[in-house]
């Protein structure tokens, strides 16, 4: 028996770290979309949920602060937060991370 609750200690742990690095990385594409001249908060969202959506990340929330438009400066720092339930994204049956919210915090300069 122990044994076997470390097996899958050990795969629901692995699985944790995996949707954190995920989340990181739609996070990551949503900053490069966000930071170029141009662009707005509605395309590197749109960003985001594209990478989750190929990631199989499920019930995804992404914000930005400030609101990025055509007329955001450059210098001005962003502010990308990427949240996800830990939840809806494990395929599991033990669940010892199941009432928490990941989350994955990006920050770029606009150019």
């Amino acid at each position: 028996p122990v044994l076997v609750i470390l097996v899958f200690g050990s795969i629901e742990v692995a699985n944790f770290i995996h949707l954190k690095q995920d989340l990181t990385v739609c996070a990551y594409e949503a900053a490069m979309v966000a930071c170029r001249p141009g662009q707005t908060s509605a395309q590197a969202i749109a960003r985001c949920e594209e990478v989750a959506n190929a990631k199989r990340i499920q019930q995804i929330q992404a914000t930005i602060t400030p609101t990025v438009n055509a007329e955001t400066a450059a210098g001005t720092e962003i502010t990308i937060t990427v949240r996800a339930a830990a939840a809806a994204n494990y395929a599991m049956p033990v669940r010892y991370f199941r009432n928490r919210e990941l989350s994955a915090v990006v920050v770029i300069p606009r150019l």
